[in-house]
């Protein structure tokens, strides 16, 4: 057995792996599935953190919780940045992608379906209305996009109209095949 873990590949490297204090992945190499160390960088933790609190829909103050900087300690990552840098980066993540929706619609060039959906916050009592985009794309493929997240003040008819005209200039929409309201 000793003579074979010796020889062992796969075992030399996570033997490597955990002898560094630094946090590392094990990824396969080469159509043969070697594998081979890689550092996960700084800057790729920090993405995955902001997205992390954006997708499981995170306070941002969970980022300086003792919680998650005893997770980072103890599995070796990088030190979590604070609340303030997380806003401002996801900001950025927020502005890069949804340039990146902007270009997807401008290119499809083809009218669009909007839908909205009204509701009230159980708790605070607000009102929200979420504005989905659908559309075929090139491949023929149904695609969604949300486009907007509003707060609105009432569910009247003139409202919603005011709040989809803001969301369309935004998003600089000038085809549409028909909307869908549910109010």
């Amino acid at each position: 057995m000793r003579k074979h873990l010796q020889t062992c590949k796969s075992f030399q490297i996570w033997e490597a792996a955990n002898n560094f204090n630094n946090q590392t992945v094990l990824t396969p190499n080469g159509p043969e599935g070697n594998m081979s160390l890689a550092k996960v960088s700084e800057p790729v933790f920090k993405e995955s953190t902001n997205e992390m609190v954006v997708l499981a829909q995170l306070p941002l103050a969970f980022i300086e919780s003792v919680a998650w900087r005893h997770f980072c300690s103890k599995v070796n990552l990088y030190t979590p940045s604070c609340r303030k840098t997380c806003t401002k980066e996801t900001v950025k993540m927020y502005a890069a992608r949804k340039a990146t929706m902007k270009n997807i619609l401008k290119k499809n060039n083809q009218r669009l379906s909007l839908t909205t959906d009204i509701w009230v916050a159980p708790h605070t009592a607000a009102s929200y209305m979420v504005i989905t985009a659908h559309f075929v794309d090139a491949s023929f493929h149904l695609k969604k996009m949300i486009i907007g997240f509003k707060n609105v003040g009432d569910h009247k008819g003139g409202t919603i109209a005011r709040v989809l005209l803001e969301c369309l200039a935004e998003w600089d929409i000038k085809k549409i095949f028909c909307i869908t309201v549910d109010n």
